[in-house]
């Protein structure tokens, strides 16, 4: 009877030291799976995209808005997004929309820059996750033509293109139909275009280009109501004139020199495009304006049209630096597009020798984002 008794004493004591044992282990392992719980949260990377922020701080000029979720890395380009700013006369939080019917419910989170300075800004991703950042408002703007076209600022946004074939897009020489580097802004960056482009136009008036007068870049912008009501709603306006221009050997003239009564009659490249510049800011003082260079193109100078010695540019490859000249005098940006393509690969980009094909467009949409 003892022995039985000693034996029920030791069986007990060994349970009880058993499952002190596994209690032991149990908050063992809790603790650490707090520890690693809490190690993983310290080693989350930011919601930022390498590159986005430079030592975490946001720069970005006045009166521009940068699209969020491009800054954020790709697993959050779905999630729900709020920031809060803390000085809102430096910068806000803003959702927009379209006004086109066609993508009038979908919202836009942008960042904007109000005034110069800086201010602290935490980001919060489907109100659980929160990261502080700082927001620095620098002096540029759209009138000094270093505003950048990134997809961050591109994206969402509104344009306006004015131009020739190259930018038409209900025209095209080919079967296949081409997608228009402006269609490919609008398809892949969800921006809203306003297109005003016309094949055989010209900027100005050219003598071997009469038949045209009524569809120059100066003659759309004076008298187009629509073109200048969507202007005033635009973030960008793109030009991108100078192919025909340079085939009809238009008189380069003098900026100024073209004004609202002689737009329809004085030939002048550099005045008529300074003239598109002043108009286009007369409906939107704000708008960032950018100058295309001229493609490479096989198409020679007309050969009847005679054009004093001097008066006009001899290659497409001059002519595009009077382009850039003209917009460096106008604080507009310029993207030279010229060396996309060359004599030797052309027929891979613009097949009949001007006109570009998906492939050639879609070089100029990279170089348009990569400035």
């Amino acid at each position: 009877m003892k022995k039985s008794i000693l034996n029920c004493l030791l069986l007990s004591t060994l349970l009880l030291v058993s499952c002190n044992g596994n209690n032991n282990n149990s908050n063992s392992n809790e603790n650490s799976s707090e520890l690693e719980s809490s190690s993983s949260q310290n080693s989350t990377q930011s919601v930022f995209k390498d590159g986005a922020l430079e030592n975490n701080v946001l720069k970005m000029p006045i009166n521009d808005s940068y699209y969020i979720p491009y800054l954020l890395n790709d697993q959050y380009q779905n999630s729900f997004i709020d920031v809060i700013i803390d000085d809102k006369n430096i910068a806000k939080f803003e959702i927009k929309t379209h006004d086109n019917e066609d993508k009038n419910e979908k919202e836009y989170d942008y960042i904007c820059g109000l005034k110069t300075g800086s201010t602290k800004a935490t980001i919060i991703i489907d109100e659980t996750y929160e990261e502080e950042f700082t927001i620095t408002v620098t002096e540029e703007n759209a009138m000094d033509g270093n505003f950048k076209t990134g997809i961050k600022n591109l994206y969402g946004k509104s344009f306006t293109v004015f131009g020739d074939s190259i930018s038409e897009i209900s025209y095209s020489n080919y079967k296949e139909w081409p997608d228009f580097w402006c269609d490919q802004l609008v398809s892949k960056y969800e921006m809203t275009m306003y297109n005003y482009a016309i094949g055989g136009a010209t900027i100005g008036y050219c003598r071997g280009n009469e038949s045209h007068k009524t569809i120059v870049g100066t003659y759309v912008i004076k008298n187009n109501m629509e073109a200048r009501k969507n202007l005033e709603k635009s973030d960008y306006a793109f030009i991108y004139f100078g192919n025909n221009d340079f085939s009809y050997r238009c008189i380069i003239g003098e900026l100024g020199d073209v004004n609202d009564e002689n737009y329809g009659t004085k030939e002048s490249f550099k005045g008529s495009y300074s003239y598109l510049i002043d108009e286009i800011r007369k409906c939107n003082p704000t708008i960032k304006i950018v100058c295309l260079s001229l493609s490479y193109s096989t198409w020679p100078l007309s050969n009847n049209i005679s054009t004093p010695e001097g008066q006009y540019c001899k290659t497409r490859s001059d002519m595009r630096y009077v382009v850039k000249e003209i917009a460096e005098a106008k604080n507009c940006k310029y993207i030279d597009v010229f060396d996309l393509w060359n004599g030797e690969n052309y027929a891979q980009y613009i097949p009949d020798g001007m006109h570009p094909q998906t492939a050639g467009y879609e070089l100029i949409v990279n170089r348009i984002l990569e400035n």
